[in-house]
């Protein structure tokens, strides 16, 4: 029988619950805008992945988008030896020119890679939010007691 130590108790006051919850709601928020900023990434490297098994070989006309709004487009071609003359940024602003299989295969790695880091934040994000709903549901039982305490206190008196 392996003996584990006691567990500390400590007090802590309803106004440092209060600043409990909110740094964890901060947190909640953090991460939040952190899954979409990567979910966002993931779905433009899915398409980028669409778009290089969509293009045949061979000189493609194409509407070129100058902007991430889709504001502007302009007309091009691609030219029919594309498919060896690929230009992937490979991270630091540092680019490579390769083959489109290659290509595809550098964005596949680093979608998988995206999908790793979005499944460990829902996780943590998971986590944060089991310990902000206990926090937030002691923080009512709290105001509870002393809403009734205080309705008790107006019929005593």
């Amino acid at each position: 029988m392996s003996k584990q130590p006691p567990e500390e108790k400590r007090v802590i006051t309803f106004d440092e619950l209060l600043i409990r919850a909110e740094q964890l709601k901060e947190y909640l928020d953090y991460l939040a805008n952190t899954i979409e900023t990567y979910t966002s990434q993931a779905i433009d490297l899915q398409i980028v992945l669409a778009t290089l098994d969509s293009l045949v070989d061979g000189d493609n006309p194409v509407l070129m988008v100058l902007d991430r709004l889709n504001t502007v487009f302009i007309p091009a071609v691609i030219p029919g030896d594309w498919a060896s003359n690929v230009i992937v940024n490979i991270g630091r602003n540092y680019y490579v020119k390769t083959s489109r299989d290659k290509a595809k295969e550098i964005v596949s790695r680093r979608l998988s890679n995206i999908r790793l880091i979005i499944e460990r934040l829902r996780k943590q994000y998971e986590i944060v939010l089991n310990e902000y709903t206990a926090v937030q549901q002691l923080i009512s039982r709290i105001y509870e007691k002393y809403m009734t305490a205080q309705r008790e206190q107006k019929t005593a008196g």
